[in-house]
């Protein structure tokens, strides 16, 4: 009997086991990843932190809510950051500091972001420095970041593979590379600039230490829509690019699409696009794509999913407004991919206890159930009166 139970209590945690993840995996929770900055008073109150935005998707596949949560302050892993300067501003060695970029790998569940900053006292003097890191997290709440790159280039230059070109942003605070996202093994960022509209791929090598080639594609717009202030872009699996942003001039914003290798292409052609004298209309923050096959922006501090977006010409994107707070006080240099699980590895004591707590009240359920059918009419004693 003993030996029975013994064989019923394996059985049932391991299909409560299977139970827990099947759980799991059913529930509909998009992830997206931001990076958020908030300058508060004097240059110590500054923050650059990692956000987790966790989103409730019904099963129609509409986004309904959203959490938002302050995962580590991504200055931690920049080396040689200046304490001294605050965004958009002149620090004591290193001017116009910024963190953007932001890409996800849902592959190998990996962070690419750049840090970026100026020698001169402009945003279009001076040197420019770009180093790029990967980050991932170690669980027990750690993380750890490598570097992969640094470039340097002289500011309002034309680009190059190396020397990429046109560093520094128009509107001062946003960086050298405005907009990021992983691709087949490669993080494109792109240029900020007045003068061009170019695009950098650089091919990770096979255990994303470091980038085994860099190319410069330039003038992706062909002509087209100009996106060169401000923005992001996601892709999706079948290689359909969207982009977002603001002419140089900061006159309209811009929502824009077609196939990155279009974009990629020498004699590509113009792209499909729509422009609004509203700058704020469509001047969105991009997340999605990737594992999700959604979009979602942050708009003026308001996070929502866009919709019709694949037809920007013959209307603009809908923004849904999603239920959720990103905080008062903060700012959004970017957004990732999107995941639908989270990059934050959990504790294996936890992961343990979520599976053998499932797996233990499938066991009791279970056992109530055999208790039933096993017990005789009227009897209240015996062992299975015990077991509870």
């Amino acid at each position: 009997m003993l030996l029975m139970r013994a064989f019923y209590l394996s059985l049932l945690i391991f299909f409560g086991a299977l139970v827990s993840t099947s759980l799991l995996r059913a529930q509909s929770v998009d992830y997206v990843y931001g990076i958020e900055y908030g300058t508060g008073t004097g240059a110590g109150n500054q923050t650059w932190f990692l956000d987790q935005m966790s989103i409730s998707v019904n099963a129609s596949g509409t986004a309904t809510s959203f959490t938002n949560t302050q995962l580590v302050d991504l200055r931690t892993f920049v080396t040689g950051w200046d304490t001294s300067g605050v965004v958009g501003t002149t620090a004591t060695s290193r001017n116009f500091q910024c963190i953007n970029g932001l890409a996800a790998d849902y592959n190998t569940n990996t962070l690419f972001f750049n840090y970026t900053y100026t020698t001169g006292t402009t945003s279009s003097t001076g040197t420019f420095n770009s180093v790029i890191y990967s980050l991932r997290s170690t669980g027990s709440n750690g993380w750890s970041a490598t570097q992969l790159t640094s470039l340097s280039a002289p500011a309002r230059t034309s680009g190059s593979a190396g020397t990429p070109g046109d560093p520094g942003s128009v509107t001062t605070s946003a960086g050298w590379f405005t907009k990021g996202m992983l691709y087949q093994g490669a993080y494109y960022v792109g240029i900020q600039g007045a003068t061009n509209n170019n695009l950098l791929k650089f091919t990770l090598n096979g255990n994303q230490t470091a980038f085994s080639g860099t190319q410069t594609y330039t003038l992706i717009n062909h002509g087209g829509a100009d996106a060169s202030n401000g923005g992001d872009m996601v892709v999706d699996s079948n290689g359909n690019f969207y982009i977002s942003g603001r002419n140089a001039a900061g006159t309209f914003s811009t929502f824009a699409t077609t196939t990155l290798s279009n974009a990629l292409s020498t004699t590509g052609t113009a792209w499909n696009s729509g422009t609004s004298a509203d700058i704020n209309a469509n001047y969105y923050q991009l997340a999605g794509m990737g594992q999700l096959g959604r979009v979602y922006g942050i708009r003026s501090g308001t996070f929502g999913q866009l919709n019709n977006f694949t037809n920007p010409s013959a209307a603009a994107p809908t923004f849904t407004t999603l239920t959720g707070s990103l905080g008062t006080t903060v700012s959004f240099a970017d957004l990732s991919d999107g995941l639908n699980h989270t990059l934050v590895v959990p504790e294996p004591s936890t992961v343990g206890a979520g599976i053998a707590g499932l797996g233990l009240a499938a066991y009791t359920a279970l056992r109530g159930r055999r208790k039933s059918s096993d017990q005789e009419a009227g009897d209240g004693t015996g062992e299975d009166a015990s077991i509870s």
